[in-house]
């Protein structure tokens, strides 16, 4: 037994005794903290973008349901009021929505752009979203509103099979028409130009899908309508600010030729407590063939696949800073191994194999690699857990623009395995060319 431990104990000794030569034993600490400041910076940065990914799913929470359901393939499926029913009543289950989405082109003001037209359940989308919360004007009632009514809205092309109420004929006749509603996200806002008040009819226009196009008439192949903007929201992720407007399901199924009971998704949210990724797994049991579940994260697969290459590219980088100190690491033990010649000698005259003594200077690189790493895996998760929760250093910028005013953290303990594992390559590795050399050095 005392045998296995000579050589990590003479390792021991050899890395705290004091060196013939003074510049020695400095180097060798400059490279246990060289190891130490690559694992803390490491660390730090990937707790930075896991704060990132967490800030980036609490925004998805704020407008995405836990659970959309959706076709394996085409643009719509049937949602039965059976389907829905059968959904809902699930234990997991709270609420289920229907929902229709597609693209068409936004016509303000003379200024155009493409939009993902999404229409939705007003009562449900409000009380299962943060809608209300995130809007920067106006409201989101979705209720229509009575307009003037003049001449151009006359020159609209109308359908044939246009219904209209008593309560729009009774309008009309005293001049006014009932208009609806929709709400713009704040990338629309701003591309359109749309002010914060007295805004003017915002334009939507849909191909219909359905007949054949009549050159004579173009117009007649497309599906259009003009709309008040009843308000302007920015949730602070790219995905819902970029290019949506929310409407109404009736509206939407109209301006996008989809016919009752058909919807291009419907969203499923979960009870308290209950994770987005176990209802989902729950509801692909009580599925029929054809139709698909994604939960909240795989709905956003984009955005979260390239914040995880910028995650891991990064972390490469820094691990090949590791590998650069490595060598430092190699080099000053090296000179130990020198300091330590005359030592060695007297350790062959003793006995001591040159197995046995390559070994020691093996155990002495790891001690190094392992003592580093220690001191940079606690300064590393010290510092990020103190940025997690005191917020140390501010993000620049107007506070009032920003979601936090701090750099977000989180320590996740599956990246200190990750970092643990380059460590425990670069040791062996450094470990390996130090038993060798001190090999070449016994006399």
């Amino acid at each position: 037994m005392q045998s296995v431990w000579l050589a990590p104990r003479v390792a021991w000794r050899y890395l705290l005794s004091k060196k013939r030569h003074g510049a020695v034993g400095v180097i060798t600490w400059i490279s246990v903290a060289g190891v130490a400041v690559a694992t803390t910076a490491t660390i730090c940065v990937l707790s930075v973008f896991n704060g990132f990914q967490h800030l980036m799913t609490e925004r998805l929470e704020l407008l995405s349901p836990d659970a959309r359901i959706m076709p394996d393939s085409g643009r719509t499926f049937a949602a039965s009021d059976s389907l829905v029913q059968s959904i809902a009543a699930l234990p997991e289950v709270e609420g289920v929505g229907r929902m229709v989405e597609d693209r068409a082109l936004a016509v303000y003001a003379g200024q155009e752009m493409p939009v993902r037209l999404r229409g939705v359940e007003p009562e449900f989308f409000r009380r299962h979203t943060a809608i209300d919360t995130l809007l920067v004007t106006g409201s989101a009632t979705f209720e229509p509103v009575a307009t003037q009514h003049t001449a151009a809205q006359n020159m609209e092309p109308q359908t044939d099979n246009d219904e209209f109420s008593e309560e729009a004929i009774l309008a009309e006749a005293m001049g006014e028409t009932m208009t609806e509603r929709v709400l713009a996200s704040a990338g629309v806002a701003m591309r359109l130009g749309i002010p914060l008040a007295n805004r003017q009819p915002l334009t939507l226009i849909a191909p219909r899908r359905e007949g054949n196009v009549n050159l004579a008439n173009p117009a007649a192949s497309l599906q259009m309508g003009d709309f008040d903007v009843e308000g302007v929201y920015q949730a602070q992720q790219q995905d819902f600010d970029k290019d949506y407007v929310i409407t109404t399901l009736p509206v939407a199924r109209e301006i996008l030729s989809v016919d009752e009971p058909a919807v291009t998704a419907l969203e499923v949210y979960g009870k308290p407590g209950i994770s987005a990724e176990r209802l989902a797994a729950q509801l692909k049991g009580h599925l029929p063939a054809g139709l698909t579940v994604q939960h909240r994260l795989a709905q956003h697969e984009g955005e979260f696949r390239m914040a995880n290459i910028e995650k891991w590219i990064t972390f490469l980088l820094l691990v090949f800073i590791m590998l650069i100190a490595s060598f430092n690491l190699i080099s000053s033990l090296a000179m130990l191994v020198i300091d330590k010649q005359e030592n060695l000698g007297v350790l062959h005259a003793l006995g001591a194999t040159r197995r046995r003594i390559s070994r020691i200077f093996a155990w002495e690189s790891g001690l190094v690699t392992l003592l580093g790493a220690v001191i940079g895996m606690a300064l590393g998760v010290g510092l990020s857990l103190l940025q997690q929760h005191c917020g140390l250093i501010k993000l620049n910028g107007d506070p009032g623009t920003l979601i936090v005013s701090a750099y977000p953290a989180v320590v996740q303990w599956s990246d200190l395995l990750m970092v643990a594992i380059p460590l425990g390559v670069i040791g062996v590795i450094t470990a390996l060319l130090t038993a060798r050399f001190a090999s070449t050095r016994v006399v």
